[in-house]
């Protein structure tokens, strides 16, 4: 600006400013509430020439970056903050451009409108419309979802869902979390999932095949479908099935069964099929057959035969049938098995056997002699039925000395196949020494058994030996225990026997697995108490708690067993159901209870739920519970068994210091269970809260804490995926306290568990009585809630402690309240509550970031009039202070403090200082600063302003800045000179004055072209235009205006014969006049000359014109661009006000005017004169060499 001025003052000038060129005509901005709008223009001019100026901002949201520009380019970034806008309305600003080149305005329409979202189908400004993307573009309408601007359009349109939305967001697949938004939100129906089979069976050969399953679809929506087999032979040939894979609904699963190398027999498998949180296994069961038919179907013969004739032996052994009927029924099964096949020496062999014992030797005679004669071949071929043929042909000769010989050989050959049943069955019976040691007897079936004999053949012979003698049996391994079990099962066991079980097995330091279930089957068998104490101990030992061993402590505690730990154990095992407890065992704990702190608050769950009307135990108990109770709570445990305790207990005590900050802990615990074996853990949400809690299921049970109805579950599984609406689960309230809350909050208050509770009761939010009003207080104070639910009760308090003139509580509120969470309105009305309690600095920092346009205009006019009251206040808020006060210049709110301060600081728009300064003026305040600042823009922009005048006469008289008072008279008279723009006669008052101190030309020709306006003269002023006009005519300028002043005074002689052709342009261009005089027959010939510039572009061509004389013109003027024809006119000669009678020019114009009108006489007299004044001259004077 000073460069400017300067120039100015020195008189350069600029004919035409360069054109300015914006990019924008006009700016038309949408902007979404909440966010901020950012763009930018370009300024240049026409010339590309550097450009310097400042930008000013009609609305204070609307803020310009590089707010001040230099360069042949300008890139102007600007940006408008809605951030805490919330009406839909729109603005009508400007921005305007103060530039050397001018002063322009760009309209900039602002909408504010509500928040969006861009997609495909447009914007996307509720759910419905959310709804409708999701279900043609479900990849577009995740991205959608997974942006920060769709929260902004939940939080305006539908802000219930905020929480929903903000949870969701959390969950590691955004399809998921959209499905259940979109549900939650009414928006769809959950998509429901079908299989077409539930379980498959395949009779399959060696080769492999392929089979497919159709998944069903209903709705639309998210899917995967996550296809998993627990068996190699089922092949799935995929793993993931989505939403594309379902063409109208259904999907197809493909899966490979594989059977090379499958062995032969059933195979089972399962195919599991996931989809969110639903679950189907299909069954799958192959039979593969490798075997030919025949033979297959000849060994499951065989093998049932086998069973029978076992069964049927050990049935006749155990006399639960006669031989006879033995006999009968194991031929009838030998039948059943030799029919259809070759017969085989075994079935042979025993059928012998059953003739032999039926007492039929007579019908055997003629097989042993077959069986003699092959005799050797047997032995080498078949050396197990060798040894069986031996033992058959020593029972029909029953000859001792026989028996001891083949005795020897079925020995060995039994050694020698060590597996074989029945070759060591017929070793048995031949051994006579078993009779007179039958220990040896039972160590060798000991020994078989453990070489891989395990037929219940075998355990019957154990067991003979056993029941025979109880003592033979001292210890309990694998083979006793079998036999045992057998015994047992065949009803073939002595008590005795039983007895030495129990024993040995409560002897046992690592029971042997099947042990529990033998002394168990004793028990029921013969109810020895030996058989439970063993038991018992066993279970004690290997610290047995499973509920499924508390039958055994119970009965153990019936029959008063002293075992160590029992009481302990029948706690341990009674699992987490309450019950009652047997009367011993109460007994027992009332004395010494050291149970572990869970299972002790389990066992007092259940005397005060099973035991609760037995007035003896509560009162012995009920000081220790209590106790108990509190140790654990401020120890920071819980689980469901203490709210028992709780819930019991505490509404019968009165509340004291520790349980008042206990009973919050647990009054608003619910239990919550979800089967899904995908879930892991539980998020809940509360609103008021700021942060959400994880609680992980245990077993799929978890305790939360809901302390409103508001509160959100969202399940987590283990992809950490949440879930709203599709999990299923059961909720409980475990505890009924709430009644007790109030009492606890009268003695322990700062607790943000029971604030949040009672706050949210109905009933409060009508009342302002003492305890609402501290109960609002500390809910203020809570940091672990957010501000947003804060905000509504530290508003409430605000209003409150304002109507009851509570002054410093309210100065103690409004210092730490954040205004950017209050609603737009709020926000105005918290300020003006700064304001009226005089916290200007603090209502000024609102107002730089929140803006000032809500609040109302007296306590923004209190705000000025205080500050500017306060020199030190003024300067730190500078900014904020100038914008509120022309603000409320705007608005007609003002004072002479805030126009004094306006004045002295101000800087807009040229008519904006201009407005000010008038009411300045008005109201007599000094107008200096303002003046000052106001030229200087006036000629930095070459503004025109139409009272322009009056404020330079203003600032004139002030005799301040006489290089900015030079600048100001030389532009205006510029303006003037070749403008011909209108300026009052008090300005050249000042151009005469100024021209007597010093010298200024272009002031000086446009006072001289001011004065030849003039009609009449003062004598002053016509020797001021004497002296002036002689030395400028000297100096060759001659201005047309000159002759103008042959009005009243004597002008130089040669300008009366004289036309002027007078041309305004830049003087940078050459001016070229093209004329011709009068009209002749043919084509005119047009003289060129190029015109002179007098002085600041001003172009001037002298003609002589005789009366009447027709001058034709017309001028091109030459710039860089080229040649142009800017003006063309005729001038046709005039008759002159004679200024001297004797001048030969004026006298030739008489003659041709007489001759135009006929008047010959006036011709002659005319020319006479003429010819006699030309002969004197000629002769008088001679032209000097």
């Amino acid at each position: 600006m000073k460069e400017k001025i300067e120039q100015l003052a020195k008189g350069v000038f600029i004919y035409n400013l360069p054109e300015v060129i914006l990019s924008e005509e006009s700016l038309e901005l949408y902007v979404e509430c909440g966010s901020i709008y950012r763009g930018s223009f370009t300024i240049q001019n026409n010339q590309n020439t550097r450009m310097k100026g400042v930008l000013y901002s009609s609305n204070q949201n609307l803020h310009i970056e590089n707010d001040r520009f230099i360069g042949e380019v300008s890139t102007i970034e600007y940006y408008f903050t809605a951030e805490y806008l919330e009406t839909l309305t729109s603005y009508e600003e400007t921005i305007h451009i103060i530039s050397d080149c001018g002063e322009f305005v760009l309209p900039v329409i602002i909408h504010i409108t509500s928040p969006s979202c861009e997609s495909s189908v447009g914007k996307i400004k509720n759910l419905f419309e959310f709804a409708g993307l999701a279900q043609t573009n479900w990849e577009e309408a995740k991205e959608v979802f997974q942006s920060e601007k769709f929260g902004q359009v939940i939080a305006y349109y539908d802000n219930q869902y905020l929480l929903l939305y903000q949870a969701l967001k959390k969950s590691s697949s955004a399809s998921q979390a959209l499905e259940e938004f979109l549900i939650a939100t009414h928006k769809k129906v959950p998509a429901s999932y079908q299989v077409d089979k539930t379980e498959l069976q395949y009779e399959a050969g060696s080769y492999n095949f392929m089979d497919k399953l159709l998944i069903k679809k209903e709705g639309w929506g998210h899917s995967e479908v996550i296809i998993k087999s627990d068996a190699k032979f089922l092949q799935p040939q995929m793993n993931t099935l989505r939403m594309e894979s379902f063409a109208d609904g259904e999907a197809e699963l493909n899966f490979v069964v594989q059977t090379e190398g499958m062995k032969e027999g059933l195979h089972y498998g399962n195919i599991t099929i996931d989809v969110a949180l639903q679950r189907f296994v299909i069954k799958v069961s192959v039979h593969c057959r490798r075997q030919n038919v025949v033979r297959r179907i000849t060994l499951q013969k065989e093998k049932s035969c086998y069973v029978k004739l076992t069964k049927n032996y050990l049935d006749f052994r155990l006399d639960r049938i006669s031989l006879s009927k033995y006999v009968s029924d194991a031929e009838s099964i030998l039948l059943t098995l030799l029919s259809g096949e070759k017969e085989s020496i075994f079935y042979e062999l025993f059928h012998l056997h059953l003739k032999l014992i039926s007492g039929k030797e007579g019908m055997v005679t003629s097989t042993f002699e077959a069986l003699e004669q092959k005799e050797e071949e047997l032995k080498k071929t078949e050396p197990v039925a060798y040894g069986i043929y031996l033992y058959l042909k020593t029972l029909r000769k029953k000859s001792n000395q026989d028996a001891l010989s083949v005795f020897q050989e079925v020995m060995e050959l039994s050694e020698q196949y060590p597996k074989e049943l029945f070759l060591f069955w017929c070793q048995l019976y031949l051994n006579k020494s078993y009779t007179s040691n039958p220990a040896q007897k039972l160590k060798d079936l000991k020994d078989r058994f453990q070489q891989g004999i395990h037929s219940p053949i075998l355990y019957y012979e154990a067991a003979l030996l056993l029941r025979e003698d109880t003592l033979l049996l001292r210890e309990l391994d694998s083979f006793e225990l079998q036999v045992i079990s057998f015994a047992l099962r065949n009803h073939f066991l002595k008590k005795e026997t039983a007895t030495t079980v129990a024993y040995l097995a409560s002897k046992c330091k690592v029971p042997h697995r099947h042990l529990l279930r033998i002394l168990d089957e004793i028990y029921e068998q013969y109810g020895l108490k030996d058989a439970l104490y063993a038991i018992i101990s066993i279970l004690i030992r290997g610290h047995k708690r499973e509920t499924r061993y508390h039958r055994y402590y119970r009965l153990g505690m019936e029959k008063q067993l002293r075992i160590t730990e029992l009481p302990e154990y029948y706690i341990y095992s009674m699992g987490e159901e309450y019950q009652e407890i047997h009367p011993a065992v109460i007994s027992y704990f009332t004395y010494e209870n050291k149970l572990p702190d869970r299972k002790r608050a389990f066992y007092y769950a259940c005397l005060l739920t099973k035991h609760r009307e037995n007035m003896t135990i509560m009162e012995h108990h009920r000081v220790e519970m209590l106790q108990f109770l509190k140790r654990q709570l401020f120890a920071g445990v819980f689980h469901r068994h203490l709210t028992v305790i709780a819930d019991a207990l505490l509404p019968d005590t009165s509340v004291d210091t520790e349980l008042a900050e206990l009973i919050p802990k647990i009054s608003f615990v619910h239990e919550v269970v979800c089967e899904n074996p995908k879930i892991k853990s539980v998020a809940i949400v509360h609103k008021e809260l700021q942060e959400e809690c994880i609680v992980p299921l245990t077993e799929g049970q978890a305790f939360i804490n809901l302390y409103t109805e508001q509160a959100q579950i969202f399940f987590i599984d283990h992809k950490e995926q949440r879930y709203y609406t599709l999990a299923s689960y059961t909720l409980k309230k475990l505890t009924h306290l709430t009644p007790l809350l109030e009492n606890c909050y009268a003695i322990n208050p700062d607790q943000a568990e029971l604030i949040i509770y009672l706050s949210e009761k109905d009933q409060f939010y009508q009342k302002f009585d003492e305890y609402t009003i501290e109960l609002r207080k500390r809910i203020v104070q809570q940091s672990t809630l957010t501000k947003e639910y804060r905000r509504e009760f530290v508003q409430t308090l605000i209003h409150y402690y304002y109507d009851n003139f509570e002054g410093e509580i309210l100065e103690s509120y409004l210092k730490n309240i954040d205004l950017k969470v209050f609603e737009q309105q709020s926000r105005y009305k918290m300020i003006e509550f700064m304001i009226l309690r005089e916290m200007y600095p603090l209502a000024l920092r609102a107002m730089e970031e929140l803006g000032y346009e809500g609040v109302e205009i007296k306590r923004l006019q209190r705000l000025c009039n205080h500050l500017l009251a306060s020199p030190d206040e003024v300067s730190r808020y500078q900014e904020i202070l100038l914008q509120i006060a022309f603000y409320l210049f705007t608005k007609g709110y003002y004072e002479e403090v805030t126009l004094s301060y306006l004045v002295k600081y101000f800087y807009g728009t040229t008519a904006q200082m201009y407005d000010l300064w008038k009411m300045a003026k008005e109201k007599s305040i000094d107008t200096l600063d303002l003046e000052e600042r106001l030229l200087g823009q006036m000629l930095f922009a070459e503004s025109y302003l139409g009272n322009a005048i009056q404020v330079f006469l203003s600032f004139y008289n002030k005799g301040c800045n006489r290089k900015l008072t030079r600048a100001f008279i030389s532009f205006y008279s510029y303006k003037y000179l070749l403008r011909d723009r209108v300026t009052e006669p008090e300005l050249f008052e000042v151009i005469r004055k100024e021209l007597n101190y010093e010298e200024n030309d272009v002031a000086l020709r446009a006072l001289l072209k001011h004065y030849s306006t003039k009609e009449q003269l003062t004598d002053d002023e016509v020797k001021f235009i004497d002296y002036h006009l002689s030395r400028l005519v000297q100096k060759g300028v001659v201005l047309p205006f000159f002759k103008e002043f042959k009005r009243n005074m004597r002008i130089p002689q040669h300008m009366y014969d004289k036309c002027y052709v007078e041309y305004h342009t830049n003087p940078k261009n050459r001016v070229v006049i093209h004329y011709s005089y009068g009209y002749e027959s043919g084509e005119k010939d047009f003289a060129v000359e190029e015109m002179q510039n007098q002085c600041y572009g001003i172009f001037v061509k002298e003609f002589i014109l005789f009366y009447n004389e027709e001058l034709q013109y017309y001028i091109t003027e030459i710039t860089e661009q080229g040649e142009e024809v800017t003006e063309s006119k005729t001038i046709i000669g005039t008759m002159e006000e004679e200024a001297s009678g004797e001048d030969c020019y004026i006298q030739l114009n008489h003659i041709m005017e007489a001759k135009e009108l006929k008047d010959d006489a006036t011709v002659l007299r005319l020319l006479d004169n003429y010819v006699k004044q030309k002969f004197t001259i000629d002769t008088l004077f001679k032209a000097i060499d």
